[in-house]
């Protein structure tokens, strides 16, 4: 059993108080016990949480599919009206089987042993028991209107008539589930909401500034963990920075295997260019299959990458933007095969946006002539000729498309 300092103990004799006091925990005479920690919150509050890392080791995983977050970003932008709901402790609003209690027992000085009579964070299947519970409400057949990321669901239309129906489709659900909203989170029919750490509206997506004021704020990093923090929360918004691999490849080399601790200036050029860049971050447009794509791309001689847009009726909008740096092997490629490789990625990287759809390819040609024009490609070269002529796609030159 972890010592735990005076004031440490202090929170966590409360928090169990609490959780007995809800029903959310109960005494345990279990024969498993993970450790309690407290974790300080931004603000300055504590957290009680439960290590569950061995316990989680020996669980058998769920398989079931998470969300995927970029998709969802994908369907709501340009939405007129918003509402999002979140619900109050939300796990805990789900009961533990009973044979799988005793699993989730903890230990704390002083105050006992207890397992938890609800799911709760830090077990590695209750995201996906979660949404499977979020999936079950709201399913397929309630897009393009209703969408749900675990505890967070959102509902967006055009028209306000639409959106008071969806409402109530929603909250009659929830309602029959037995499932309690926080009513202080929530957002109701707004032209502009935050939303999985970011700003939707009529535009578009945004980048959330009070996501990002920490960022700004955050010293340079003084060791490898709080490097890797730092990358952790700049790397949320890459979509939004062009280039951003190549940006972060000075503080990348400080956490490859071995790698002396050595902040110099390159480090921290590179670390004020990429907050820099998250405050002139564009507003990223929503996809509208029923128009072109336009792929720009890019090769350096350490990283590529490359932007998806559309054109509108006010002009062409930036909607994700992508990048990687280069393997070693890769860095030793002619020029010619950088560009091929830079074209061929990004489109592999944007394959939800283009399968089954024409696009166009903004290159200077020189790139998908180098591929055609060899004879007898084998190998790596080979398979990237027979990869290219699986997508539909229409060769503008940068010149042209810039007219």
């Amino acid at each position: 059993m972890r010592r735990m300092s005076p004031p440490m103990l202090q929170v966590a004799h409360d928090e169990v108080k609490k959780m007995l006091a809800e029903g959310v925990i109960e005494p345990s005479a279990s024969s498993w016990s993970s450790a309690p920690v407290i974790v300080k919150k931004a603000d300055g509050s504590n957290r009680f949480c439960i290590d569950y890392r061995d316990l989680n080791k020996v669980t058998k995983k769920d398989a079931y599919p998470v969300q995927n977050i970029d998709a969802i970003l994908d369907k709501l932008r340009r939405a007129r009206y918003i509402t999002t709901i979140d619900l109050k402790s939300a796990y805990f609003q789900i009961a533990m089987e009973e044979s799988s209690k005793k699993y989730t027992a903890f230990a704390v000085p002083g105050a006992g042993l207890f397992q938890l009579t609800r799911l709760a964070f830090g077990l590695t299947n209750a995201p996906m028991t979660f949404q499977r519970l979020i999936d079950a409400l709201f399913g397929p057949e309630c897009e393009p209107f209703v969408f749900g990321y675990l505890d967070d669901i959102v509902i967006v239309t055009e028209t306000f008539e639409q959106h008071l129906a969806w409402l109530e489709k929603v909250l009659e659900r929830l309602n029959a589930a037995g499932l309690t909203i926080n009513r202080k989170k929530c957002e109701f029919c707004r032209p502009s909401v935050k939303y999985l750490g970011y700003v939707l509206d009529g535009d578009g997506l945004r980048v959330d500034k009070d996501k990002v004021a920490p960022v700004m704020n955050y010293p340079a990093p003084t060791d490898l963990k709080s490097l890797r923090r730092s990358l952790g929360m700049l790397g949320w918004y890459a979509r939004f920075i062009p280039n951003d691999a190549e940006m972060k490849l000075p503080l990348l080399k400080l956490t490859k295997k071995n790698a002396e601790w050595i902040w110099a200036d390159e480090q921290q050029q590179a670390f004020e260019a990429l907050k820099t860049a998250l405050t002139e971050a564009p507003v990223l447009a929503r996809p509208d299959f029923a128009r072109p794509f336009i792929v720009q791309c890019d090769a350096s001689a350490l990283a590529i990458g490359g932007v998806l847009s559309q054109v509108f009726d006010d002009g062409e909008h930036p909607i994700v933007y992508v990048s990687r740096v280069l393997t070693s092997a890769e860095r030793n490629y002619t020029t010619s095969e950088k560009e091929c490789l830079a074209l061929l990625w990004t489109i592999r990287k944007l394959r939800p946006y283009l399968e089954g759809y024409k696009f166009i390819a903004v290159t200077d040609h020189s790139a998908l002539q180098y591929l055609r024009n060899l004879k007898d490609p084998t190998g790596r070269l080979a398979r990237w000729a027979l990869e290219m002529q699986q997508w539909e796609f229409e060769i503008v030159h940068p010149a042209r498309q810039s007219t």
